[in-house]
């Protein structure tokens, strides 16, 4: 979708076998907010956690990496607001 949008992104194909798949989901986590400008951005500016799962904002799916990464990684916990109702209704889109 991005790219239908005139975004310049590189599209990487998912991982074939699942210990590949499972590697990259289970990778170190990023801080790119932090990062971002050297932590400048970071120093004058509030985290965002987009909310998901809202009724106003229409039928939405997590990806189904998301849903494993939170069964295999204890404390991994976005702060995402509605995403714990998301994984308990069952919103996965299968991969």
């Amino acid at each position: 979708r991005a790219k239908e949008c005139g975004l310049n992104v590189e599209v990487l194909p998912e991982p074939a076998d699942d210990a590949a798949k499972r590697a990259e989901y289970l990778a170190e986590e990023h801080d790119s907010f932090g990062e971002f400008l050297a932590g400048g951005y970071a120093a004058i500016a509030e985290r965002y956690y987009r909310p998901v799962g809202r009724e106003d904002d229409g039928p939405q799916k997590l990806h189904s990496t998301l849903k494993r990464r939170l069964d295999e990684v204890a404390d991994y916990r976005p702060g995402n607001d509605g995403l714990v109702a998301c994984v308990t209704r069952g919103d996965i889109l299968v991969a």
